[in-house]
Order: C-alpha cells, then structure tokens, then sequence
C-alpha cells in the first residue's frame, strides 16, 4: 500500500528524515512508535500530501485515504450529526450518511453503535475531548475508504472507549482496510498491530512485536526499551 525509499526531509533547518525507507503492507494494523519531535505526524502529512519530502520517492497506492490528526477543529454552532456530515462528504467520494454509519457499528458491536448514536445528538461543546476523538475514529472507519491514517486515535481517551477503539480497527482491518496508527503508549501497540515501525535516528526500524523490540533494545520492559529508544534518539 505504501512504499518510501530514501526519505529525505528538513523542516526551519531541522533535519526530520535522513534516507528513511518504510514498507507498509494492505490489510494490517501498522503501528508507527517515536518520542515526542521524532516525525510521526510529519510522517503522516506526507501520507496525505500535506508535505512533501525534499527528496527521496513516496509511493501510496490509494486515493481515497481518511486522516485522524491531532487537531480536531469544529464549528461549536453545528450538531456532532452535522460535523459528521462534513466529516463524510470530505473524506469520501462516495455519498455515506449516519445511518449507513450505525448499520455497519451494528454490525460490529450493538452498544458501540448505541454510543456513538447518543453522540451524534450532541454538540462539540458538550463532549470530552476523549469523546470527539472517540467520535471522529468511529466515524472515519466507517467509511469506505482503504487506507486509515490515525494519528494517536487513543490520546486522551478513557479505558472503555479506547477498547473499543481497538476492538473496532480490528474488525476494520479484517473487511479490508490498511491502517497506520501512531501512539506514545508502547503495549497497545506491542498488543494490537501487526507490525510497527519505530522513528529511530531520523528512520524507520521494523518490528514484528514485543520480543523483537526488547531483544534490539537489550531491555526488560517495554517501557524501559522505549525510553533508550528515545534516548538514542
């Protein structure tokens, strides 16, 4: 699905990538780990063509692609049902409305999909932060596109909604959907992803799981291995 091959990228002189390669398969969950300044979300703006590298080849192969960033900016006048609206019309060319929305988080999990009704009838203003983002990773695998991007989906989310968050990008990636995920917390992404691919010294290492991770890093806890990740960074 995604193909970089000597990523090269400076941003006000900082130098963000220095010949990165990544591969990132169809069909999984591919997680992107890194300290905080490391590249994640830059990454993703290359993605979505937000940036672009200054050399080096970034291949995708999707258009249709829907990005969770950190930023949720929203009209504080319109219903969640209504940003939902946009969120849709923006992110697929396909015509998707809320009930086409609740009929496939039926399908996936019934109290799910009555949680998120209830949130649909209120405003930004009303809403925890974790619950916008609960709201806008829901809404955006439900959508027909292939290719997810997820900035820290789980960020500031309680315990409940961020099973489910999981629970539900699971079921996404078996009816199709490629994924990338980035998260600051290691064991959800040891747990949940396929592979995951660590920003280390302006590139990417790739591991397919918690051992792999702790043997590199000669470390006992994932934990302890992150942080002389970051360290070395």
């Amino acid at each position: 699905m995604i193909s970089a091959r000597n990523i090269n990228l400076r941003i006000a002189g900082k130098p963000i990538f220095d010949g990165a390669s990544i591969d990132i398969d169809r069909q999984q969950i591919t997680g992107i780990i890194g300290p905080n300044g490391a590249g994640k979300t830059t990454f993703f703006d290359l993605l979505c063509s937000v940036r672009r590298p200054d050399s080096g080849t970034l291949k995708v192969a999707c258009e249709a692609r829907s990005y969770l960033s950190q930023t949720l900016g929203m009209p504080a006048n319109l219903t969640m049902r209504e940003i939902y609206g946009l969120l849709a019309v923006l992110s697929s060319k396909r015509s998707i409305s809320t009930d086409d929305t609740l009929t496939k988080l039926r399908h996936w999990d019934p109290y799910l999909a009555g949680k998120y009704a209830e949130t649909l009838k209120k405003r930004p203003s009303h809403c925890s932060y974790g619950e916008i983002r609960f709201f806008f990773t829901l809404s955006l695998l439900s959508l027909p596109n292939k290719l997810i991007i997820l900035d820290e989906p789980t960020a500031g989310v309680d315990p409940e909604s961020r099973h489910y968050i999981w629970q539900v990008l699971h079921k996404a990636r078996d009816e199709g959907a490629t994924i990338v995920v980035s998260s600051h917390n290691i064991h959800e992404i040891t747990e949940h992803c396929d592979v995951f691919h660590l920003i280390h010294k302006r590139r990417f290492l790739k591991f397919a799981g918690a051992r792999e991770f702790l043997d590199h890093f000669a470390e006992a806890t994932l934990d302890e291995a992150f942080i002389r990740s970051a360290r070395g960074h």
